[in-house]
């Protein structure tokens, strides 16, 4: 398929921090203003190849993009989630906008759930928890293998690791499709 180009944007933080402010006690997160600008800054340097860098050969509207993040952006039932990306939004329609960013799968953390669902209004984007401890038992640590067969097809399989009652376990699920 060509260059991956991944983006790694950091959710954990809340502008106009406040110790008075309870928002800030939470585990809520935001991208942030600023950050969206660096982000669109650098899609433009990667499509302009502005740095000596980039290989002559990269194309940024032929890669795979990929944008990695801590917080949830939605979840699939559509319920909001515990630890809320509080410009989930602005977050979505930019990475959906197929004449700036155009991100083909987003990966997140926070709420460990093991989900694939769509997001984005212009151009929908896969959507997926990368992994980690999961809710139910903090003994159990998942992580997930993505297969991109093309831009409109992605798979994931998702590996568990057990320790529970002092036995070592590591189990492989079904590989299931996320398009």
């Amino acid at each position: 398929m060509g260059y991956v180009t991944i983006f790694g944007l950091d959710s954990n933080r809340v502008s106009g921090f406040d110790f008075l402010n309870v928002r800030n006690l939470n585990r809520h997160g935001e991208i942030g203003n600023t950050q969206r600008g660096t982000l669109l800054a650098l899609q433009e340097t990667l499509r302009t190849h502005g740095d000596q860098a980039i290989p002559a050969d990269y194309d940024y509207d032929a890669s795979f993009k990929i944008a990695l993040l801590h917080h949830h952006l939605t979840k699939p039932d559509g319920q909001p989630a515990a630890s809320q990306l509080l410009d989930a939004i602005n977050v979505v329609d930019l990475l959906s906008d197929m004449r700036i960013m155009r991100i083909d799968i987003a990966l997140c953390g926070h709420e460990l759930h093991p989900l694939g669902t769509r997001a984005g209004a212009q151009r929908p984007f896969q959507f997926s928890c990368a992994g980690s401890a999961t809710k139910q038992d903090e003994r159990i640590n998942s992580f997930k293998v993505y297969y991109v067969e093309s831009f409109a097809r992605i798979a994931m399989e998702v590996y568990s690791a057990s320790t529970k009652g002092g036995i070592y376990t590591f189990v492989r699920g079904p590989k299931v499709d996320l398009t």
